[in-house]
């Protein structure tokens, strides 16, 4: 069995975390990781890059928090 697809999704609104989360739901079963600020996005991505990294991130392209 081929390992899930992981998927970062990276925004600072939860309504469009779970918006995106709903429809990934509906089209497959992936292994998805979520954050709400560009600091904790950039962690995840070095601590996961050698060991099962993300194949996809869905990222705001502008932050009301600023990180």
């Amino acid at each position: 069995m081929a390992p899930k697809t992981r998927i970062l999704i990276v925004d600072d609104h939860q309504l469009v975390i779970l918006g995106i989360l709903y429809s990934l739901t509906k089209i497959g079963n992936f292994d998805v990781v979520t954050t709400n600020t560009c600091d904790a996005a950039l962690d995840l991505i070095l601590k996961h890059q050698n060991n099962r990294p993300f194949q996809i991130v869905f990222t705001d392209l502008s932050f009301d928090n600023n990180t």
